[in-house]
């Protein structure tokens, strides 16, 4: 009964925050450009920050329609707690009236979290440009009500379809992958606003490379190397970067030396025992996971790790998902898999056996503290540990982090996170 209240008070409440947004807009005036899709947004919008630097002004932390409206207003929810929604209510209709940001660009992380979502966002920002690059079945049990109406035949559809409906609002320029077969199938389908549609495929990717040092990307023209470890897929964003800075006049700088990865995203530490941590720990999704699978996949290192949690918001596709993990799973070389999760119970682990993976090297748990605790008394040394997923995994991570200090570049450092750690056994004074 709950749940279905919040649902029919999401938009209504939405609109009031974004009517105070557009007020405020109207004062700022800004070039807006939105990046969406179902993965890949976030490092995205890091690499154009990394290019434009101080000239822009970006939508970090915050994807939704009330995140986007809070950004505009230069408000944010620091703590998470239900407490702060009082304050912001209050504080909206006078943020509406503030002295607009400085800066005369704004580049917005959008996302759709369900059905109209991003076409409210796309239009209120009226973007001069959009970048999509991704369409996957991200957040799929709130667009199932769509299949079982019959409105669109699978989750992808429903999920491409409202992707399309942020990229028609592109005014003068729209970046898309042109691999993503729903991504086009939707462009086909869709009356543009604009005709300077500029495509990327992953066949101008001539070399691929990566290592604890960073990796290299090599196309036709250019090459671009990140002292960073990030997956194959990300060539997509590295090329849409380029485009957007050339649309926009600005010199652009293939060696991206700013860019620096957000929390949670792939990002490597020295762990306990001489290991190595790949903490990509901050969401999942079947693609996100699959990307990180090839990229470990192309990862030197002797022995490889894979601690993974559930995938969550599939809905229908619940079973299908995590049945599909087991594939990638059985394909690549790992010493040692931890499960961490119902869902990887109840699916992946019996597909694993089926796909005669040896028992031996498979260890499931529900809960993370179990799995931290094996982790513990198991590694023997040298091992790379790649972490994916949900299940409160950066709990894990920072016990197993040989600095401490490390700890606050995680993901998830609001007190109502470490809260919840705390009630899963995975927080300590110590730690």
């Amino acid at each position: 009964m709950l749940t279905k209240l919040k649902k029919k008070l999401y938009f209504l409440v939405a609109g009031y925050f974004l009517f105070c947004a557009k007020l405020q807009l109207h004062r700022w005036k800004p070039k807006t450009f939105i990046v969406t899709g179902s993965s890949g947004k976030t490092t995205t919008m890091h690499l154009v920050q990394a290019q434009l630097g101080n000239s822009a002004h970006y939508s970090f932390h915050a994807n939704s329609i009330f995140g986007i409206a809070f950004d505009v207003l230069g408000m944010s929810r620091k703590t998470l707690l239900k407490n702060e929604w009082i304050k912001l209510f209050l504080l909206a209709p006078i943020k509406a009236f503030k002295k607009p940001y400085s800066e005369k660009i704004y580049i917005a992380e959008v996302d759709c979290d369900r059905p109209k979502e991003g076409a409210m966002i796309a239009r209120l920002l009226q973007p001069e440009g959009v970048v999509w690059l991704s369409s996957g079945k991200t957040h799929g049990m709130n667009f199932d009500a769509q299949v079982k109406s019959g409105e669109f035949k699978t989750v992808e559809a429903a999920v491409a379809h409202a992707f399309s409906r942020v990229a028609i609002h592109a005014r003068e320029l729209l970046i898309t992958n042109s691999d993503s077969g729903v991504i086009t199938e939707q462009l086909n389908n869709t009356q543009l606003k604009t005709g300077a549609v500029r495509h990327i495929t992953m066949n101008d990717l001539k070399r691929y490379a990566v290592d604890k040092k960073g990796t290299r990307f090599d196309a036709k023209s250019v090459s671009y190397v990140l002292q960073a470890v990030l997956p194959r897929e990300v060539f997509y964003s590295l090329e849409a970067t380029r485009m957007l800075c050339e649309f926009l006049g600005h010199t652009f700088d293939s060696s991206f030396q700013s860019f620096q990865l957000p929390p949670g995203r792939s990002s490597l530490f020295n762990g306990i025992n001489n290991t190595t941590i790949i903490d990509s720990s901050y969401n999942s999704s079947a693609d996100a996971f699959a990307a990180m699978m090839h990229l470990f996949q192309d990862f030197a290192a002797k022995k490889k790790w894979l601690v993974v949690g559930d995938v969550l918001e599939q809905g229908s596709n619940e079973e299908q998902t995590h049945r599909d993990m087991a594939t990638l799973i059985a394909e690549s070389k790992l010493e040692q898999v931890l499960l961490v999760g119902p869902r990887l119970k109840k699916y992946t682990y019996p597909t694993l056996l089926d796909l005669k993976v040896p028992k031996a090297q498979v260890v499931v748990f529900e809960q993370p503290k179990d799995a931290l605790d094996y982790l513990r008394q198991n590694l023997n040394g040298s091992e790379t540990i790649l972490f994916k997923g949900a299940r409160f995994l950066e709990g894990i991570i920072e016990h197993l982090l040989a600095d401490k200090k490390d700890i606050s570049k995680l993901c998830r450092r609001e007190i109502v996170w470490q809260r919840r750690r705390k009630e899963w056994g995975l927080y300590d004074e110590e730690a």
